[in-house]
């Protein structure tokens, strides 16, 4: 008998870090699906997101189309439409494969790079608070993650061909994500130029299949091979470029992200004095740097662009712990700190758990889903919105109307349409920003609107959703 308890005491012992690494992986993956399978708040672009689904597998039949937006994403989720299923289920269930991808995908990555890291990486990747987040909601922002880690884990494995492919799968889920492609393009070249060559070929050959038909579908339905991107670019181009109030704007988030700035800044110590010197360890400095300068340079920024960053610096964090832990010879000690990192997110999961609902404005959602599906059996052929999210259920066609010049221009262009959905939020002209209106003063627009309401709309239905007032309006 204790023989046998001699040799599981043993066997424990000897495998610690994998029934730590599994049971610390339960836990995050219970973490992931209590967020991500929750009813939050729907954001702007999710609505944006699920009406270019409904766009692309009606052929424009349905909904309204946003081109600036990659379309990969609502290729994926759409396919719930033929299938059949409600297409937030579909994209709930989408997010969380993702989750579970990412999770093994920045295990083995760290794994690959310094042993015994994995698990630190892991943890540090799912628990920013910008990661639990964006988790619950139907957006690219952590999918494109899990692509660029996979892209990644097949780079630093030497299959160049499926590294590119998943980098064009990320830039087809967020066009930023192409600069992950660029430099692990420039760390192809080596002394060897014959090989060096050839890698990058079969690279680059891996990415362009999904570009180059991406690339020719805008040229056929926009006229221009790169409209979209620049587009979307100068988006994000509006407003006056500070590049030092935007960098600290980002150094402040990273701050709010766990310990991952600080990890960040010990690795730069540790491969400038040359005690990680593995060419991993110049790329991954490369990507942390190379991204947190492009976001830096952007003249609009939000907190959640910097996520791109995140996962590499996350990988950072587990290498840099995994280093100083393997200067500690004590076994005692490094069990120590497994446990207490256990312990440590078990308490996280408690204050995600009892917080969430405030901080990340997570409501059940009922109420405003129960609203949404009014709007969608509204018996109209075309439908004016302000906001996307509240085209989600409605079938025919729609048109989007975010400022009152808009609004003023598609009431006069499009006379028989009988009904809108709008939000108190499009009547504050003062907070317009509108690149193509013509230079037309929206306060005017805005006074011009509301006669035109008072004088032909009435109000059917008003709901509070989200937050903010939102009226149906049918024709007198």
């Amino acid at each position: 008998m204790e023989n046998k308890v001699n040799k599981i005491k043993e066997h424990l012992k000897n495998n610690f870090y994998k029934y730590w690494a599994a049971g610390i992986f339960l836990l995050l993956i219970i973490i992931g699906a209590l967020l991500i399978f929750k009813s939050p708040t729907l954001f702007w672009d999710e609505g944006v997101y699920i009406n270019n689904a409904k766009y692309i597998y009606s052929l424009g039949e349905q909904s309204t189309y946003e081109s600036i937006r990659p379309p990969l994403f609502p290729i994926i989720i759409g396919l719930s439409i033929p299938l059949g299923i409600d297409i937030l289920i579909f994209s709930k269930i989408f997010i969380f494969l993702c989750f579970l991808l990412g999770i093994l995908a920045i295990y083995l990555i760290s794994e690959k790079i310094q042993k015994s890291s994995g698990v630190f990486s892991a943890i540090s990747l799912f628990t920013c608070s910008l990661i639990v987040f964006v988790l619950p909601h139907i957006l690219t922002d952590f999918i494109v993650l899990t692509f660029m880690l996979i892209a990644f884990y097949f780079y630093i494995n030497k299959k160049y061909f499926l590294s590119g492919l998943f980098c064009g799968v990320s830039v087809l889920l967020r066009f930023p994500s192409g600069l992950l492609f660029i430099i692990l393009g420039l760390f192809l070249f080596e002394k060897d130029i014959k090989k060096a060559i050839k890698n990058i070929l079969i690279f680059a050959s891996g990415f362009l299949i999904l570009i180059v038909p991406y690339l020719i579908s805008n040229k056929i339905f926009f006229g221009s091979f790169l409209k979209p991107i620049i587009n979307a670019q100068l988006i994000v181009a509006q407003g006056g470029s500070n590049f030092l109030g935007t960098a600290w704007f980002f150094i402040k988030v990273l701050i709010s992200q766990n310990l991952i700035l600080i990890f960040i800044i010990l690795f730069i110590i540790l491969v400038l004095s040359k005690k990680m010197k593995d060419k991993n360890h110049y790329l991954l400095l490369t990507l942390v740097v190379a991204y947190f300068i492009y976001f830096a340079q952007l003249p609009h920024y939000e907190d959640r662009y910097i996520l791109l960053l995140i996962p590499f610096g996350a990988i950072i964090t587990g290498i840099v712990i995994s280093y100083f832990l393997n200067k500690i010879s004590n076994i005692k000690l490094k069990h120590f700190v497994g446990i207490a990192t256990l312990i440590f997110l078990l308490i996280f999961v408690i204050f995600i758990l009892l917080i969430s609902k405030n901080i990340y404005n997570i409501s059940n959602g009922k109420t405003e889903i129960k609203f949404l599906k009014e709007i969608g059996e509204i018996n109209t052929e075309r439908l004016f919105i302000y906001d996307p999210i509240t085209g989600i259920y409605f079938n025919k066609k729609l048109n989007c109307i975010v400022n009152p010049y808009y609004t003023n221009k598609f009431i006069e262009r499009y006379p028989d349409v009988n009904y809108m959905v709008l939000s108190e939020k499009l009547f504050d002209c003062n907070n317009v920003v509108c690149m193509d209106c013509d230079g037309a003063d929206q306060c005017l627009e805005e006074e011009k609107l509301k006669e035109t309401l008072n004088r032909e709309w009435e109000i059917i239905k008003s709901e509070k959703l989200y937050g903010f007032n939102y009226y149906i309006y049918s024709k007198k």
